[in-house]
């Protein structure tokens, strides 16, 4: 059974400033209130970043508008210890929960720190009052924009929760099941991500990772379309962007798979496990003189016509071959030059290339020239040529 929750929010900010002497004034605590929003989206004053796990450290810039916030999910009694670090910034630092109910309303405030060991970074060490999902806020004390570091530790005993009997969790989490064959083994309950929480395919939609297309070593991801504009990739089509000559296009659709966006087979049919196609190629990906395709392989297992299934390997384009021109005085010419002039100096076999079966064309080594048939060998034998 999956846990899953409404986030609904909306945080009121409050004024801030230095006063005459130099002192900075205390920052009110974020207002909790009910909204109407669709389920687990934000309002206005929050932008979600995700969640985060004990010992990692994420590096994200500011929320350009209010709070940026994480969840994690925490045992009665764990000990956890938050760092925020700005990055030539002021930043300040909260942690509510455990999360009631299907919302954030009256949410428990925990901690608030600004300035920590007389340093402007912020740090939060606190024993988890429940089982539960916890939320992290970050902000600039003035509200600038801005970058930071943000860390999660957890010390002493486990800080994580166990799945229930029936993969129950608290609310905002859901189990992370572990089958162990040899012997039985503990699940424990993740945060859900809102980012990418679904409940049918129509949630979800897909987004670009960076701006580099597939074609050239870009990525795409599936994610809640409530967070497409808030995880989308800023590009400036006016700024020119190194990118790889790695093909990496799917043919891909997003879908919701056990309650998460994911990337999936746009045709099941057509796509092969795996371990059918055997090891995978050791071949480079190559870019092609058009400058636009990618050659090599793609990393997809497909099925062929014949039922059988092998890896996917591009091959370039074809490129058209350049024209080739008749020319001279006598037309007697066949080049890649369009307009070559000669002496006018007559041969009888020079009658022979304006004849139906004188083809000018690029031949086996790429050049233009005459190409050999038997009615033109005949009527140049005739005319006394060679």
């Amino acid at each position: 059974m999956r846990s899953t929750s409404s986030l609904l929010i909306t945080l009121v900010l409050a004024g801030c400033a230095v006063d005459a002497g130099g002192a900075k004034e205390a920052l009110d605590d974020p207002a909790f209130a009910d909204g109407d929003d669709s389920a687990d989206s934000f309002t206005r004053r929050l932008q979600l970043r995700g969640t985060i796990a004990y010992g990692e450290s994420r590096d994200d810039r500011y929320a350009d508008r209010g709070f940026a916030g994480y969840l994690f999910t925490g045992r009665r009694g764990a000990r956890v210890q938050l760092d925020l670090t700005g990055h030539d910034n002021d930043p300040v630092l909260y942690l509510y929960g455990p999360q009631r109910g299907r919302s954030w309303t009256g949410a428990r405030p925990i901690a608030i720190n600004d300035d920590s060991a007389g340093t402007l970074n912020s740090r939060i060490t606190a024993r988890l009052p429940g089982d539960g999902t916890y939320l992290v806020l970050a902000r600039e004390y003035s509200g600038e924009p801005g970058s930071f570091t943000l860390a999660l530790g957890c010390t002493g005993a486990e800080c994580r929760v166990e799945c229930g009997g029936d993969d129950s969790c608290p609310n905002g989490s859901a189990c992370n099941r572990v089958v162990c064959i040899r012997a039985p083994c503990p699940s424990y309950c993740e945060a859900i991500d809102p980012i990418t929480f679904c409940e049918s395919d129509e949630d979800c939609v897909s987004v670009r990772t960076g701006c580099c297309p597939c074609s050239s070593g870009g990525r795409t991801r599936a994610v809640n379309a409530s967070y497409a504009d808030d995880v989308a990739p800023e590009c400036d089509p006016t700024r020119p962007i190194a990118c790889p000559a790695v093909y990496l296009c799917r043919d891909e659709r997003p879908a919701c798979q056990s309650n998460r966006c994911e990337m999936v087979p746009a045709s099941d049919d057509a796509v092969c496990p795996e371990h059918l196609c055997g090891p995978a190629l050791g071949l480079a990906n190559m870019l092609c003189p058009d400058g636009e395709h990618t050659s090599g392989p793609t990393g997809r297992c497909l099925r062929n016509e014949d039922g059988s299934c092998g890896w996917e390997v591009l091959s370039c384009p074809e490129t058209p071959a350049a024209p080739c021109y008749v020319g001279g005085c006598s037309s007697q010419v066949c080049s890649d030059r369009e307009g070559v002039i000669t002496t006018c100096e007559f041969r009888p076999e020079y009658a022979c290339y304006r004849e139906s079966f004188a083809t000018c064309e690029r031949q086996g080594d790429g050049s233009c020239g005459w190409t050999p048939n038997a009615d033109l060998s005949a009527c140049i034998a005739a005319a006394g040529g060679r």
